[in-house]
């Protein structure tokens, strides 16, 4: 009995010392998982403060970025009022250039052509002062060179005001007629009346005996002429201009208009 009991008792002895043993494994094993947890744990927590200070950088600079866009956005708003300041005051200044370039050469252009006007001694005063005002006065109603006009009516007329130019034999209408062209710009009434009279610049052709009236319509004429397509004979639009007015490709006709226009200009610089 006895023998029994102690084989009983040396055996659980020796069951309870495995035991011991398999908890302290477990318990070494328990311990170096949580060795393992506290290392992963240090290094999220690591990852997480990088990450925050990372973050933190991150929205520190993109402040500072933001602050320097926008200074620079505003700098650069006022470097462009500046240079639209700038751009105003050059155009201020160009018009004002362009102005007095404008008065001086018509100052010039209106001496040229009182100048030379007074070298027709069969023109009375009267007839130069009316020839002179009309010339101005129409040649910037209708925008063109005063000293144009002045060279048709030259090349026209020699200004002769109450001139009746040679016959020309006409088709108007598919009816063949003969007439003379009129006054001092050789207007022809039988081709123009129809727009001289919707234009309220002559209402019969005795009114082209009228020096002013003349003058108007030989303007308008000559302005209908440039809007018309360019001949391909011609240099220049004007030049094709001057040659529709005399109807047709005669370049003979233009250049004696510039010659005078050169001739009085030479004129009065030499002088």
């Amino acid at each position: 009995m006895t023998k029994h009991t102690n084989h009983i008792k040396s055996k659980s002895r020796l069951e309870l010392e495995n035991e011991l043993i398999d908890l302290s494994k477990q318990n070494g094993k328990i311990t170096e998982f949580v060795k393992i947890q506290k290392i992963i744990i240090g290094v999220l927590a690591g990852l997480l403060v990088s990450g925050i200070l990372l973050i933190s950088d991150l929205v520190y600079k993109n402040i500072n970025l933001n602050s320097k866009i926008k200074d620079t956005d505003t700098e650069l708003k006022n470097k462009n009022k500046e240079i639209l300041d700038l751009n105003n005051t050059l155009i201020n200044n160009y018009s004002i250039i362009e102005n007095l370039k404008t008065d001086i050469i018509l100052k010039f252009t209106k001496e040229t052509i009182l100048t030379d006007l007074a070298k027709y001694d069969y023109i009375s005063e009267r007839e130069q002062k009316i020839i002179y005002n009309s010339v101005i006065k129409y040649s910037d109603l209708y925008k063109i060179n005063p000293l144009i006009l002045y060279g048709i009516l030259f090349t026209e007329s020699t200004f002769k005001t109450d001139i009746q130019h040679a016959k020309v034999n006409l088709i108007i209408d598919n009816k063949k007629i003969q007439t003379r062209a009129i006054g001092l710009g050789g207007v022809v009434w039988e081709w123009w009346s129809n727009d001289l009279k919707e234009n309220n610049i002559a209402q019969t052709k005795s009114d082209l005996f009228d020096i002013d009236t003349n003058i108007n319509a030989t303007a308008y004429i000559y302005t209908e002429m440039f809007k018309r397509a360019k001949l391909k004979s011609a240099r220049t639009q004007t030049e094709s201009a001057l040659m529709r007015y005399f109807g047709g490709e005669y370049k003979w006709y233009s250049d004696r208009i510039n010659s005078k226009i050169v001739q009085i200009i030479n004129d009065m610089l030499l002088n």
